[in-house]
């Protein structure tokens, strides 16, 4: 990790990824590696690393079992996309390869690698935490330096999936109120039509 002080660029010159890590160092690490390798294939350059402060002394004994090593990457805008619409769509595409790669590596299948938010626009604090617990648990929240235009607060967990980190709402780009019954099968009929899917 580098220095606690960081200049950042620009606003909209940068993204910051919230990412759900493994607690173990090795496995995380090679996580970190996986991340910076894909960023660097699509020009992309990691600023710096941040461990995001929490106070896991607040979570209950299923919670804390299962609570990943929470982290933030700082990414820079490459040269010849622009800020706003074309970065984020960038910023979806190296995610989503990187989402891709984790999953066809045997080594990531057991380990905890969640890509909770990235974007230059957005971060996302969410966990398997009680909504009362969130400013709590991210010490960011309560730090009065952290000023936003817009917060959006959700809680809710799915009534037929077992709880977990990265599953707790809200969602990446949207926060949403709707009972999701047949999550594996949505998700695989997303699957099915993938190679339908085109985009310049």
């Amino acid at each position: 990790l580098k220095s606690k002080y960081v200049e950042l660029p620009e606003e909209g010159d940068y993204a910051v990824g919230m990412l759900f890590m493994p607690q173990e160092k090795k496995a995380r690490e090679e996580s970190m590696r996986l991340f910076e390798d894909i960023c660097k294939e699509e020009s992309m350059e990691v600023i710096f690393w941040r461990e995001v402060p929490t106070n896991p002394s607040i979570l209950g004994k299923a919670s804390l079992e299962a609570m990943p090593y929470i982290m933030q990457v700082f990414v820079k805008r490459p040269n010849g996309i622009k800020k706003g619409k074309d970065f984020e769509r960038e910023l979806y595409i190296v995610r989503r390869i990187i989402e891709k790669r984790a999953g066809w590596i045997g080594k990531f299948l057991n380990e905890t690698f969640y890509i909770a938010s990235f974007s230059s626009k957005t971060i996302v604090y969410k966990g398997m935490l009680l909504s009362t617990q969130l400013r709590e648990f991210y010490k960011d929240l309560e730090d009065e330096r952290l000023v936003t235009s817009l917060a959006l607060v959700h809680s809710r967990y799915s009534t037929n999936t077992f709880p977990s980190w990265e599953r707790a709402h809200p969602n990446r780009f949207m926060i949403h109120n709707g009972e999701i019954n047949t999550l594996r099968g949505n998700v695989n009929k997303v699957y099915s039509r993938e190679t339908n899917v085109k985009s310049r």
